[in-house]
Parts: C-alpha cells; structure tokens; sequence
C-alpha cells in the first residue's frame, strides 16, 4: 500500500459486543450512516458526518428519533450535533418538497471529532475527506491535485465488488488498487461484525 494511505487504526478493527451491533443497526440512521458509526466504533474509520432527514410528507424530523439518536451516540464515544438543514428543493416532476436535516459529527477520539469540526466549518473540502479517513491519494485526486479514475468498468469485477460497494468517495486513477485494499478492511470489518448490514448494503451494490 502507498504510505500515503497507511492508517493507524487497528487493521483490523476493535470486536463490539452483540448488543452495541444491534443498536447501531436498529437506530434511525441510514444504511450508509449506520456503517460509518460502526466503522468509527471500531476504530477503522476516524470520524463520521452523519444526516437525519425527511423529504415531502413530513414536516420535521421526529423530536423521538433526534433523541433516540442522541443516546446511542452518546453511548458511544466523542460526538457532537452539527448542522440544522431546512431547504426548499426543485422535483423533477415539478413543484418542490422540504429537505429537514439534523447533522452529528461524531470521532472515535475528542482529537479526530475536532479536526473534522474545523474541516466542516471551514467549508474546506480537502481537510473534510482526511478528517473523514478517505484515503489521502484519492482526496487529492478529487481536490484537483491527482486524476479521478474512470470506475464504470469495475463495478463488473467481481474481486473489486465488496470494496467497490463499501468505499466512500472516488478513487484515484494511480493509486485505485491500494485504496481498494484499505476499503475491502471495512467491508470485511462489516461482513464480519454485522451480517445484517452487509447484506444490505451488498443488496444495492450498483
């Protein structure tokens, strides 16, 4: 792997009791959130950025699901409640619906939570992917400073499928194969801990 993108997290992750899996999985984030907060619990994953929302129907997000929220991420180690979203947005069949959205930050060090408050709040995009443990070859190819990889054919390899699945940004066009090689620890990490979420999230493999 490039040394650019060796991590200091445990490789291969701290083992969480059966309980705390299935409160993350049961919790009112979505898919993609609830892999993070246990990416971040196991010390693979520094830090998340994490949404409530609703669209159209509802006009808030429930005050029961913020608070239920809260306590499992309480529960958990450093975070903190960010962002409150609300926004008018354009449907492609026309008229608009509401976006409401409550935003947490949440690190599994005070230190790492910081860090990606600072990124967050400086609008600074590059600092945001670090802070978030995207690999630093793949956020300097997305900040302009590298080149973007064309993915469209890996997605129909099958040795590339789990980390292509669980990888959360681009990847870069000379560094891709190590990146996916950090990525295929978290699906592994996942496959793992928490079958449920990984069936899930292997279900909308693209």
């Amino acid at each position: 792997m490039d040394p650019e993108n060796r991590k200091t997290e445990d490789e291969g992750g701290q083992e969480l009791s059966p309980e705390t899996v299935r409160e993350i999985e049961n919790s009112a984030f979505d898919l993609d959130d609830k892999v993070s907060i246990l990416l971040v619990k196991a010390g693979l994953k520094p830090t998340a950025l994490l949404y409530l929302e609703t669209l159209g129907g509802k006009e808030e997000v429930s005050e029961e699901q913020i608070i239920a929220c809260k306590k499992l991420l309480q529960n958990l180690g450093p975070f903190s409640e960010g962002r409150h979203f609300d926004e008018d947005h354009k449907l492609k069949s026309g008229g608009t619906a509401k976006t409401e959205a409550v935003e947490f930050l949440v690190g599994n060090t005070p230190e790492n939570l910081q860090r990606l408050k600072l990124a967050v709040e400086n609008n600074n995009a590059y600092e945001t992917g670090l802070a978030l443990g995207y690999c630093k070859t793949a956020v300097d190819a997305y900040c302009g400073t590298g080149e973007l990889l064309d993915e469209s054919t890996l997605w129909g390899e099958e040795w590339a499928r789990e980390a292509m699945t669980f990888k959360p940004c681009k990847l870069s066009a000379e560094h891709f194969k190590e990146e996916l090689e950090y990525y295929q620890k978290w699906a592994d990490y996942v496959k793992r801990t928490s079958p449920v979420l990984y069936k899930k999230m292997m279900g909308i493999s693209k």
